[in-house]
């Protein structure tokens, strides 16, 4: 396998990127991400996608719940562990 390759099948490797790649495979243009969570504009989408500003934990947890996703994938684990995903699961049923 060629490296161009490899790297086409990498994972993103910032926030921003997973976040975005996240939130067009949850089908959510970045107005609706931002209803979902309650800020004003989807320019603060837009910003922490492009990396131009940074985004606390606390929301993006919340931005994992409203993309149905585990934080940890936004953080960069491409493959959560068992134990991590249906902690989520749980946690997720409990606050519905």
């Amino acid at each position: 396998m060629s490296a161009s390759a490899r790297d086409s099948h990498a994972a993103p490797t910032t926030v921003g990127t997973r976040l975005r790649d996240a939130r067009l495979r949850a089908l959510l243009s970045q107005d609706e991400l931002a209803a979902r969570i309650g800020v004003k504009s989807r320019a603060t989408i837009a910003r922490w996608e492009s990396g131009s500003r940074s985004i606390s934990t606390a929301m993006l947890v919340r931005v994992a719940e409203a993309l149905g996703t585990a934080p940890s994938v936004l953080f960069g684990d491409t493959a959560p562990p068992a134990l991590l995903v249906g902690l989520w699961v749980v946690l997720e049923q409990k606050t519905r």
